[in-house]
């Protein structure tokens, strides 16, 4: 999963990934792919996201915010400048979860209005897009309930605008016993997401390929072996 994520990251990678999928036309140079989730310093820390899910328990829009506010920093080197100058107070908070909240909150509608216009533009020059998320496993490990908050907010933000913007478009790479568990957990706007999904199956002989792969791949004399 992860190495397909970071495949995609990849422009060469993708181009050559491409040549197994002809049908896939927006997958060489009209589009371009975006890390919204690892975002390591620019984002919050494992601790922060469980103590803010914690916080705002009973406030379901607020995990929704703070993944909105981290959409609009991985958006950030590909705005135009004068849409990045309306947002500038969300791109240039400190990481930490209540900074990042609040100024999304305060400017929330500006933030709309700047992915709103980027997408038209997008769309104009027949661009596209596309916002990844992987290791989401990651966030938290101890309190599941918070987990799922989080998790929550990611899937309500892109069941929400998914249908508004076009040309920015979301990647989730889930493990497969992970979108499992929370099905239930985020409820019915997962399904909403799951409808377009493309699931990895491995066989045991499959696994066993890869490793050998791996292997082989390290230096002529293993090949060799």
């Amino acid at each position: 999963k992860s190495s397909l994520h970071h495949a995609m990251l990849d422009e060469r990678l993708r181009r050559a990934l491409a040549r197994f999928a002809p049908e896939v036309d927006r997958i060489g140079g009209a589009a371009a792919w975006v890390q919204a989730f690892p975002l390591e310093r620019e984002g919050p820390a494992r601790r922060q996201w469980q103590n803010f899910a914690i916080q705002h328990e009973h406030q379901r829009s607020a995990t929704r915010d703070l993944w909105l506010a981290l959409l609009v920093r991985s958006l950030a080197p590909h705005l135009p400048p004068s849409l990045a100058t309306s947002v500038r107070a969300v791109i240039d908070a400190p990481s930490d979860p209540g900074s990042l909240f609040a100024a999304v909150r305060a400017s929330e509608d500006a933030v709309i209005a700047c992915i709103d216009a980027f997408d038209r533009q997008l769309e104009r020059e027949r661009r596209w897009l596309f916002v990844s998320y992987d290791e989401l496993d990651t966030l938290l490990d101890e309190d599941w309930g918070a987990f799922g908050r989080v998790i929550r907010g990611v899937v309500s933000l892109w069941t929400e605008f998914s249908r508004r913007w076009r040309a920015v478009r979301a990647k989730l790479f889930l493990r497969t016993d992970f979108y499992g568990r929370f099905t239930d957990v985020v409820g019915a706007d997962i399904a909403k997401l799951a409808a377009n999904r493309v699931e990895l199956l491995w066989s045991d002989l499959y696994l066993f390929k890869v490793l050998l792969r791996r292997f082989a791949s390290r230096s002529d004399a293993h090949r060799r072996y």
